[in-house]
């Protein structure tokens, strides 16, 4: 991968949906429906195995137990593809906006008190 930020996040949903969130701030969910009736893919006909998605090598592969796995970049493409806009181009992209983006996104987050 090379114009792609890092995957921050990648949630899958029962309807064969995954919902995606870049380290640029884009965000947006891509179907794998159509995917069910290919090879490796006939796996998530069970969708608790499609549930079980998992974000690896630093955001730049979505894998699943049974080993497959997805490109984040095509994902990245397609939701661009589709009207996604990033918070930031990817061609300026900073590695510590993206470390920042990351850890801001994977915090919890908290209700202040009022």
């Amino acid at each position: 991968m090379t114009g792609c930020p890092r995957l921050v996040s990648c949630q899958a949903s029962q309807d064969y949906q995954l919902h995606l969130r870049f380290a640029d701030g884009l965000d947006g969910t891509v179907s794998c429906e159509g995917l069910l009736d290919i090879g490796a893919f006939r796996l998530w006909r069970d969708v608790r195995e499609f549930a079980r998605v998992h974000v690896e090598l630093g955001g730049r592969a979505i894998t699943w137990a049974a080993g497959v796995r997805l490109d984040p970049e095509i994902l990245y493409q397609d939701i661009v593809a589709r009207g996604g806009k990033p918070l930031r181009s990817p061609r300026r992209s900073d590695p510590a906006f993206e470390r920042f983006m990351v850890r801001a996104l994977e915090r919890p987050r908290r209700r202040r008190a009022p």
